[in-house]
């Protein structure tokens, strides 16, 4: 299998870093800069895009407004040099409406291309390749999103099993609308609350007190707002429908704490508090090495043996809702 990564970003960096080595692989970025800083760090680069339609898997990390054109880049050079080979296309996009129905649509037509929509959850705040962490995409949760294209070729079993075996991924499949809400609430608008925190604390009039007052709390609630504001609003601009509803409930949230601050007693207040430390209480972590796939265990024969063959043992496996859960170790 011949990968490529296109997009030598933050994740794309690091994604291709903690791959190296285990997959044939090369790289691309538009930034001639952001290229020599990959081959300076041992990455095979191409020079290219027009070079990407040589490869088996091409995976986008690429800003969400750029996805689309990328992709309809490579599929139209395909059809001009008249490669048929199979092709697997992968977008990391962090939003998914805008993206994924433009691109199934575009390689519905053409069996010899599948389709996956994955996004990693995790991350941090530093952008450009610069700021690649190889690990920090170890154990993290994938979402894959429903493109509504062919799941059951080689390449695709390939793909997610080369994920899972050299980052511990756990695949979780949602629809797009579930996707684009859910990364509202716990990644697009924190850093927006962040952002919030800083800009408030500025407008103080003792800010030279404040700024040396602020400890753990602060610093760690507003650790994102040092992201790269180019990133944040690739965050959050195309995902702004779902995230003035993430906001909408949370400014009903505030709004109850100010009438509790507003009343004579403290009772109201302790109650909110409680109430919401006891909603916040995770459940047990799902197994970071579960993999999960849509359909029926028969149609993932091939991946449950790349996976037995990559030296992982299947410790169980169960139909959950319509999904395979397998639990490997």
């Amino acid at each position: 299998m011949k990968l490529a990564i296109c997009g030598l970003g933050h994740i794309g960096g690091s994604l291709a870093e903690a791959l190296n080595g285990h997959v044939e692989l090369a790289v691309f970025d538009r930034d001639p800069i952001s290229r020599s800083a990959a081959a300076a760090a041992g990455l095979r680069v191409v020079d290219s895009e027009a070079e990407l339609v040589r490869f088996d898997v091409v995976i986008y990390a690429v800003p969400t407004g750029a996805v689309l054109s990328s992709v309809k880049a490579l599929l139209d050079n395909r059809r001009a040099t008249g490669v048929e080979a199979p092709l697997v296309v992968v977008d990391l996009a962090s939003v998914k409406s805008g993206v994924v129905i433009p691109i199934s649509e575009l390689v519905r037509s053409d069996a010899s291309v599948s389709y996956l929509s994955l996004h990693p959850m995790a991350g941090r705040e530093g952008s450009g390749f610069g700021s690649r962490d190889p690990h920090v995409l170890d154990d993290a949760i994938w979402a894959e999103v429903d493109t509504s294209t062919q799941y059951g070729s080689d390449l695709v079993i390939a793909v997610l099993a080369l994920l899972s075996r050299q980052l511990r991924a756990c695949f979780l499949p949602l629809s797009v609308e579930l996707h684009d809400q859910s990364v509202a609430q716990v990644s697009h608008l924190p850093h927006l609350i962040a952002l919030a925190l800083v800009r408030q604390l500025h407008q103080s009039d003792h800010l030279p007190v404040v700024e040396l007052l602020a400890a753990g709390s602060f610093k760690g609630a507003t650790r994102v707002a040092a992201t790269d504001p180019d990133r944040i609003l690739d965050l959050c601009w195309p995902n702004r429908v779902a995230l003035k509803a993430a906001l909408a409930d949370l400014s009903a949230l505030l709004m109850e704490v100010e009438g509790n601050l507003s009343e004579e007693e403290e009772v109201s207040l302790y109650r909110w508090i409680r109430s919401s430390q006891l909603a916040g209480q995770k459940r047990d972590d799902p197994n970071p090495t579960s993999i999960i796939w849509r359909g029926d265990v028969s149609e993932v024969k091939g991946y449950l043996d790349q996976i037995r063959n990559s030296g992982r043992r299947i410790i169980e496996t169960s139909n959950e809702g319509g999904y395979v859960v397998l639990h490997t170790i």
